[in-house]
């Protein structure tokens, strides 16, 4: 492939920014559309049709176009697994950054920012809702599955919304002008985020190994006791189902949760403070 030089106006590329992101924006500084940025990296007609399969040729350009390293633009190994947000305006200047970032949840402890939807909020900062982003970051430097935008998220945040108290819920939303939403319940969530992720937990609740009257009788023990009293029955109930799903698993799908817990539990066998960002 030719050489190309650096387009006249070079934009900051973030860590874990995406590559569409960050080819949006160099278009844009440099009065491109980005048919006429691909052109400008040398990718073919044949090559146009794409979405986040991007051409290894075509992120070598684009990061020279934009004066990188060759390497600046690869994504994390599991990016597929990732969910895709915008990153703190304060901590990317202003600008709109959409990254995969396996470090982190969805708030921004540093300048509390709600980073969850197509463009960050700016909140009051509320202690709880900033310790829990804190926890988060901490389970995932120990070797915890970040699982923000899956599935499983979605189901501690419809844990959380019945299960918050309703004391926390009215202050909360009071200080943060907002109603009951994701931001509102983030403390719970980020709470049965760690059980959900915990492999002892999930273990203990998969019924080819415990009785379901066992099942139910720890569960309710593992429920976060913060949650109203009321909350505590419903997240339980909400649990138990889950776990009663669970017996309609495939052997091969049991097998493929044997294989991640045992990965998980030696994750953090092997996890040295060293290796801790």
């Amino acid at each position: 492939m030719r050489l190309l030089r650096p387009l006249p106006i070079r934009v900051k590329y973030y860590p874990w920014e995406t590559p569409t992101s960050y080819e949006m924006r160099l278009a844009s500084a440099n009065h491109l559309n980005r048919a006429d940025l691909r052109a400008t990296a040398g990718l073919s007609s044949s090559q146009a049709h794409f979405s986040t399969a991007y051409p290894s040729v075509y992120l070598d350009a684009l990061a020279i176009l934009g004066d990188l390293g060759s390497r600046s633009l690869d994504l994390p190994p599991d990016h597929h697994e990732l969910a895709e947000r915008v990153m703190c305006l304060q901590c990317s200047a202003g600008e709109i950054v959409h990254v995969r970032d396996p470090t982190s949840g969805y708030v921004c402890p540093k300048h509390a920012f709600w980073l969850q939807g197509s463009r960050p909020v700016a909140f009051h900062p509320i202690p709880e809702i900033i310790d829990a982003e804190h926890r988060l970051r901490e389970l995932l430097a120990n070797g915890r599955e970040n699982i923000c935008g899956t599935t499983t998220y979605r189901m501690c945040e419809e844990l959380a919304s019945v299960g918050i108290d309703e004391e926390r819920r009215v202050r909360r939303e009071a200080a943060t002008g907002a109603k009951l939403t994701p931001l509102v319940i983030y403390p719970e969530t980020i709470q049965l985020v760690s059980l959900l992720t915990d492999p002892t937990f999930i273990r203990r609740i998969t019924p080819i190994r415990e009785s379901k009257a066992r099942r139910y009788r720890y569960i309710e023990k593992m429920v976060p006791p913060e949650l109203s009293s009321e909350g505590r029955t419903r997240v339980s109930s909400g649990l138990k189902l889950y776990s009663d799903r669970l017996e309609n698993t495939s052997e091969e799908a049991r097998k493929a949760l044997d294989h991640k817990i045992r990965n998980a539990q030696r994750r953090a066998t092997d996890k040295s403070p060293g290796k801790c960002s």
